[in-house]
């Protein structure tokens, strides 16, 4: 894929403007998941992922790299704090609560919602939902009550390569590496 220099700065896809055009991503993705939260609200569901949930906030986790820049910008200083111990992600404080939460990564926003994915080997429809919120039958809600991954997540991708040269993904661990 190649996209013209004049493209990149006129859609904020360099180093310098990739934090301002995550946050409008961001922005996109958390209205859609609030649209799904109210939908399933209205058809008598809870989600049981809320602040202080913090049992598959995990240290295997990693991000982009246009992510990584949204957290600098906003908390330039969180390598002056000492990093959750090993096991649970590491911008967690003593209380399970996200000591980065407005800029947290696309994982953490959209996690614990009913999800639903196109199998590219079986071409067949999958979903998946938290264990804390199983007791909703994910396959008996309309495709508007799940979020579908893989758009977002190439718009992702896409803003990677265009910004890095690449997809590659950092251990949120590392940050205390660099």
């Amino acid at each position: 894929m190649h996209i013209s220099e004049e493209y990149k700065q006129s859609h904020g896809m360099t180093p310098e403007k990739i934090a301002d055009t995550m946050l409008d991503f961001y922005a996109r993705v958390d209205s859609a998941c609030e649209g799904i939260v109210k939908t399933l609200a209205q058809q008598g569901h809870t989600l049981k992922c809320m602040a202080g949930c913090c049992q598959c906030c995990i240290d295997d986790l990693s991000i982009t790299k246009a992510e990584a820049a949204v957290i600098e910008k906003l908390f330039p200083a969180f390598r002056s704090l000492n990093p959750h111990p090993s096991g649970a992600c590491p911008f967690l404080d003593d209380h399970g609560l996200c000591r980065i939460y407005a800029a947290r990564p696309y994982i953490c926003r959209t996690h614990g919602l009913p999800m639903r994915w196109l199998d590219e080997t079986s071409q067949t429809e999958e979903r998946d939902i938290c264990f804390l919120n199983d007791d909703i039958d994910i396959l008996s809600l309309e495709p508007t009550s799940c979020w579908t991954s893989q758009t977002a997540e190439i718009q992702l991708s896409i803003l990677n390569i265009a910004t890095f040269g690449d997809a590659e993904r950092i251990p949120m661990r590392s940050f205390w590496e660099i």
